[in-house]
């Protein structure tokens, strides 16, 4: 570990700069204005390039003795050759042109070819867009669950299990702000509304210094602007849900606002069971309603600076209520994110690029069951409060360099118990405070190697703990031709919360809780080789990796504090767990012509091993799939190709799971299971074919219309949900449950939740 950091910390510092012009700008949509974050700047005549960063900015040193020719691209626009002749340094904004739906990418013969970090998911939300979705709902979350390395924990459930990581391994932002829980409808929808999107980085290992705090996996969202020329409407109706979408300019090319909103209409169509209970003629009844909401305020600000204002907030509410009206017992389940972040950037100077962010996020659940004579409220949550620095420069197109400042204020409400039948309330809260400093350092080395090193230092602080610990990052990418690169990365990882979870589908049995004395952080190391290649219209890679974990964390058998009154929450955790993971994933993707999709394949081994589990042995983590492939396809058609037919097909080896070995007779004759090994069997296989069908037509008005017919598990595979191991006793005289036990029937009992589901959904977008 000493080696790599001292191999990080020479690769930070010492620059140079001679002869050379620095081209400075902002890259944005054509039509909307809004700043294309990701775009690549690339010099064919030197093979360097650059990318620009959330707002749209970059900057870029070409030579003074000759015009610099530079390509701009980005996915989704058409892409522009442009010449820099001025003698000295330039500030430009460039402005691409969005492709028509008729328009398919095609790569220069010039531009670099594949350009994409190691463990950096190579996909578009475009792309992610087209595949089937459950109930014709886009959800980003799961569509990236078809990607090699990233699954489902329970079928149909938005929760993301990155190589061999727990649900809350994973860290999501959403314009810097941490979403705590991703789920809408018990998991069946994730709480990011796709509509919202402009951007995603998905990170499943090569971690940049910038990012931290979890063991698995970064997703980094970022909302949209809004257009700053014109005003647009859309409205969508489907099967779980209906949204509305606006955007426009406040001040035009200046300002901009952007919201949209989603909600359910289950409670609507549940009225129904509701005045049946009011009448009398029923003896229960339930309901559910959820609803999102994103929004957004930019401003273009004197001397290139930018101001904006972020807002998100998830809803979900369940309620059941059974007996009469004048004595009913009422049960209200209900949990929410609540997001809220400002961000100020401007250029300093030529060369320094500052990012400055606060803001506030917020995960609160809340179960209660009121009767006539009890009246009882459990709740759980954690409020975070946030501020992040960042400055950013590139000398000589050679060094890429970025340091900066985050810090947490963390306050946690594991458990807090009210209840009619006691005066005293019980509640457990803790306060931690986590901050990290980062430096990182991209080194471009001739045409062929970069090398990248970062270093963050990571610091938590409590009332009766503190750690400052290192997090080294280092990584390689060497191309071997034009269209050939081989990529190294190594990074740790920490993380100083942890979910505590009885199921895995982020139910609100599911708890955030701290790093106290008895609880220590949990830390990674993520090993990654790969080999990418690039033709003209098909990408593949192949990443090998291999990540070993320590100081995680679980419930010990049987326990979940929410409903644990008499104790305290740290006696209910078992501590000092270990995990290893390694494997291969391939990658195929075309991106051209009228078929165009991708293949994924994943080969893993994942294992765990905690002191008081399993005799101390090493056994399967529960999501330990040995195989995974995922294919989609997506087929345009039509005379400008406003049809579209998409497939996606999933298999994915059965999960692990624990069995009973024998059966024993007990001293009053009860058949008791008898285990010897954790995880110790498998669930059977489980696969799935999802088929969509999408036409749109362009009304005389301008207005966009688009039908969409889909079919979730169209060959109706019984994939298993829940498994459950049953037995009953042979008696002597079968027909005389009184006479002695002979022996005993054993069988597994396989549920089904998730049959054949045929959606259609509604989407017009207004001019």
């Amino acid at each position: 570990m000493k080696r790599i950091n001292s191999v990080v910390i020479l690769l930070l510092f010492f620059v140079g700069a001679y002869g050379q012009i620095t081209v400075r700008g902002f890259i944005k949509d054509a039509s909307t204005k809004e700043p294309l974050v990701g775009a690549n700047i690339f010099d064919a005549a030197t093979q360097n390039g650059t990318t620009s960063n959330h707002v749209g900015y970059f900057i870029y040193d070409g030579s003074k003795a000759q015009n610099t020719d530079i390509t701009v691209s980005y996915v989704g626009y058409e892409q522009q050759l442009i010449t820099i002749t001025a003698a000295a340094d330039t500030l430009i904004t460039i402005e691409l042109m969005p492709l028509s739906l008729e328009e398919i990418v095609v790569r220069a013969e010039n531009e670099k070819p594949f350009d994409t970090p190691v463990g950096l998911v190579n996909i578009s939300i475009k792309e992610l867009e087209k595949i089937p979705q459950f109930f014709g709902e886009k959800d980003i979350l799961k569509s990236l669950q078809t990607l090699p390395g990233i699954s489902n924990s329970v079928e149909g459930t938005s929760g993301l299990v990155v190589r061999g990581g727990s649900v809350d391994q994973n860290l999501i932002l959403f314009d810097e702000a941490t979403v705590y829980n991703p789920n809408h409808l018990l998991g069946f929808v994730s709480v990011v509304n796709s509509d919202a999107l402009k951007d995603l980085k998905m990170y499943k290992g090569g971690f940049p210094a910038q990012y931290g705090g979890r063991l698995s996996s970064v997703l980094d969202l970022t909302m949209k602007e809004g257009d700053k020329n014109e005003s647009h409407q859309k409205f969508s109706l489907g099967v779980i849900s209906s949204k509305l979408f606006f955007e426009g300019p406040i001040k035009k090319e200046k300002s901009s606002y952007f919201l949209s909103a989603r909600s359910s209409y289950l409670g609507l169509l549940l009225l129904p069971q509701k005045w049946s209970f009011n009448n009398g003629n029923s003896e229960n009844f339930f309901n559910y309603w959820l609803y999102d909401l994103n929004g957004k305020l930019s401003f273009d600000l004197k001397k290139n600076a930018k101001l904006q204002i972020s807002y998100y907030r998830s809803f979900d509410k369940w309620k059941a209520v059974e007996g009469s009206q004048e004595r009913p017992n009422i049960g209200i389940l209900t949990w929410m994110n609540n997001l809220a972040s400002v961000r100020y950037s401007r250029p300093i100077k030529d060369r320094l690029f500052s990012n400055l962010l606060f803001g506030y996020s917020s995960f609160k659940l809340e179960t209660s069951q009121n009767s006539p004579d009890v009246k009882t409220k459990l709740s759980s949550g954690i409020n975070d409060f946030f501020f992040k620095g960042y400055l950013s420069t590139s000398i000589n197109s050679v060094f890429d360099i970025r340091f900066g400042l985050q810090s947490i204020f963390h306050h946690f409400t594991p458990v807090s118990i009210s209840s009619s039948l006691s005066r005293d309330d019980i509640l457990n809260t803790a306060n931690g405070f986590e901050t990290a400093v980062f430096v990182e350092n991209k080194v471009t080395l001739g045409k062929r190697l970069s090398v990248n090193g970062g270093l963050r230092y990571s610091v938590y602080a409590a009332t009766d703990n503190f750690h400052l610990l290192p997090e080294p990052r280092l990584s390689f990418q060497y191309e071997l031709s034009r269209r050939t690169s081989i990529e190294f990365a190594y990074a740790k990882m920490r993380q100083f919360i942890h979910l505590l979870s009885n199921g895995s589908s982020g139910l609100p049995n599911d708890v955030w809780v701290p790093v106290t004395k008895k609880i220590p952080p949990g830390a990674a190391d993520h090993f990654s080789i790969a080999l990418d290649n690039s033709f003209i219209h098909l990408d593949w890679s192949v990443e090998v990796f291999y990540k070993r974990s320590q100081n995680l964390a679980d419930y010990r058998s049987g326990g979940s504090f929410l409903f644990s009154f008499e104790n305290n929450w740290e006696d209910l955790i078992e501590t000092g767990g270990k995990g290893e993971g390694y494997g291969a994933e391939l990658f195929l993707k075309k991106s051209k012509g009228k078929w165009n999709g991708w293949l994924g394949y994943s080969l893993s081994w994942h294992n765990q091993k905690f002191d008081a589990f399993n005799q101390g042995n090493w056994y399967p983590f529960k999501y330990d799939r040995r195989h995974e492939l995922e294919l989609n396809c997506n087929y345009s058609f039509g005379e400008q190709k406003n049809k579209q037919l998409a497939f996606s097909w999933i298999f994915q080896s059965g999960i692990a799971i624990t069995t009973p070995v024998a059966y024993y007779l007990n001293a009053n004759e009860e058949l008791v299971p008898l285990y010897t090994e954790k995880n110790n069997n498998r669930a059977p296989n489980y696969h799935r074919l999802d088929i969509s069908y999408a036409t749109s037509k362009t009304s005389k008005k301008g207005n966009l219309r688009t039908w969409n017919f889909g079919l979730y598990n169209a060959y109706n595979r019984k994939n298993p949900f829940f498994i459950s191991f049953k037995n009953y006793p042979i008696h002597e005289n079968p027909t005389d449950f009184q006479s002695p036990v002979i022996g005993q029937n054993n069988f597994t009992e396989q549920d089904t939740f998730l049959p054949i589901l045929p959606y259609i959904s509604y989407e017009i977008n207004f001019k």
